[in-house]
């Protein structure tokens, strides 16, 4: 990724033990596996947060918009960053989802459209 994006040349040997150097010493590696969801009054603090800051400055993204689409959408999060405005049907109140991720499946190879009513609501466009 150096060469493309910033045109470095790199030595590949030196950035393994780099990355070998970073996980004996612990400052990288995987991380703790979760099985905790955030409480109600978290989830508030957290919306209450990102709302205030997307107040403040409009090139802030709207993160407390894109977490209630998250929640209403039940959406894993390779399938909410893929979404596009053109996959949006603001009539039927659908969206497509064009990769699915389906547990059962290892990714299906047609796209399906999900009931969106709820979770566009959350970040639906004024000219929408």
């Amino acid at each position: 990724m150096g060469r493309t994006a910033w045109g470095y040349d790199l030595d590949l040997n030196v950035v393994a033990d780099g990355v070998t150097a970073a996980r004996q010493l612990d400052l990288a590696g995987k991380s703790n596996s979760r099985d905790r969801r955030p409480s109600l009054a978290e989830m508030d603090a957290l919306m209450t947060h990102f709302a205030e800051a997307s107040a403040r400055d409009s090139r802030t993204l709207p993160i407390h918009k894109i977490m209630a689409f998250a929640i209403f959408s039940t959406r894993r999060q390779e399938e909410i960053t893929l979404t596009t405005w053109e996959d949006f049907n603001a009539v039927k109140m659908r969206q497509m989802v064009t990769a699915p991720l389906i547990p059962q499946f290892t990714r299906l190879d047609f796209p399906l459209q999900w009931p969106a009513a709820t979770s566009s609501k959350a970040v639906i466009r004024p000219t929408c």
